[in-house]
């Protein structure tokens, strides 16, 4: 038996490999938990030309289950991400805008395929590209904020939002996480309240200035 086996091992070591296959699969081990496994069979032909089969079985249960976890996480964070009403958009070092959420595309007008690989300060109004440049400086550093800017849409008008980024590591390399929140509707009311009351103290002016005549 033992010399038997000690052959066999010399073949294994000497005998010339002629086929290679692989093969996956699972088993439940003696506490019946699932063990996953990547097999390869190699066919060899021995010193006396006969031909006879290693198997060699990798467990792979661990790096299976962190990828099927990964996958749910990555459907979580899409279905989260897809029905919010505010855009998300994914920033990395060196790429520009990597992903674009459907809100983003319809707060701007632009569509994913135009944003992709873009700069946010590309965007930017003019007047408020010092305030977002300081803050994307900040952003680096590992800071966290919001800040209400004016962003270009597809039409080339202007419109308030309010951003804010929060710094992540992605494929080893510096990345954002930037949401955007519309706040035009807010800001047209606001300033058509403080029209009204300017107006409104105007025409106290006027009528005292005439009661005064």
């Amino acid at each position: 038996d033992k010399l038997h086996q000690r052959h066999r091992v010399e073949e294994v070591q000497t005998g010339e490999p002629i086929g290679t296959a692989r093969g996956c699969g699972q088993f439940r081990d003696a506490q019946r938990r699932r063990v996953r496994h990547d097999d390869r069979v190699r066919a060899h032909r021995g010193f006396d030309g006969r031909t006879f089969f290693t198997l060699t079985a990798h467990d792979v249960t661990e790096h299976v289950e962190l990828a099927e976890r990964l996958a749910r996480s990555e459907a979580w964070f899409r279905t989260i991400v897809e029905s919010s009403f505010d855009g998300v958009v994914v920033t990395r070092s060196g790429e520009g805008i990597v992903f674009v959420s459907p809100a983003t595309e319809r707060i701007s007008g632009f569509t994913a395929e135009q944003l992709i690989g873009t700069r946010m300060l590309e965007y930017v109004h003019p007047d408020d590209l010092a305030e977002a440049e300081r803050l994307a400086d900040a952003r680096a550093l590992g800071e966290v904020g919001a800040r209400e800017t004016r962003l270009r849409c597809a039409d080339g008008s202007y419109r308030w939002v309010e951003i804010s980024a929060v710094p992540f590591r992605d494929d080893q390399r510096d990345a954002h996480l930037i949401t955007i929140h519309d706040v035009s509707r807010r800001r047209a009311l606001e300033e058509q309240d403080r029209a009204g009351t300017f107006y409104a103290a105007m025409c106290g002016v006027i009528a005292g200035g005439t009661v005064e005549r």
